[in-house]
């Protein structure tokens, strides 16, 4: 992912920092980039669009 010429370094670190293995919510990705909830949750509805998360209620796993 990191690697594709299309994908902001703010989209890079959000990605790399949603667990493949547990459900986190919005705020603690938040928590986690320093970006706001706001920015998170843009670049999550992106990321679940493209089939790179799945999100359940207001959390999110990484599946890609």
């Amino acid at each position: 992912m990191l690697k594709q010429c299309d994908m902001t370094t703010q989209a890079s670190c959000v990605l790399e920092t949603i667990s493949k293995n547990d459900w986190q919510t919005v705020q603690a990705i938040s928590n986690q980039t320093g970006l706001s909830n706001e920015n998170c949750e843009f670049l999550l509805t992106q990321f679940e669009i493209a089939g790179f998360v799945a999100k359940q209620g207001n959390s999110y796993m990484r599946t890609a």
